[in-house]
């Protein structure tokens, strides 16, 4: 009988084990520290179709003055993008 790999993981913030085998599409995450800082896990699908993203938002504005948002764009290989402050003023 094989042994399930595991993969380990061990860093100042984050000492884990995973199996392998229970690593699936949706991600599984790890907190890391303050600020939201977190680890995620997650298999990518064999192939994707998707090529295009569309998204609607409601943004809630300060009552007045600069309202700064940014765009995050996380990539299927796990990089990621930022813009710049998009600002609105009410």
């Amino acid at each position: 009988m094989r042994t399930p790999a595991t993969l380990e993981i061990d860093t100042p913030l984050v000492k884990r084990g995973v199996a392998l085998e229970n690593i699936g599409l949706e991600d599984e995450r790890f907190e890391a520290g303050g600020l939201d800082r977190q680890l995620r896990i997650f298999r990518l699908p064999g192939s994707n179709p998707h090529h295009h993203l569309a998204i609607d938002r409601t943004l809630t504005l300060k009552p007045e003055g600069d309202n700064a948002f940014y765009v995050r764009v996380t990539q299927e290989d796990g990089h990621q993008a930022w813009s710049s402050p998009i600002y609105i003023y009410r």
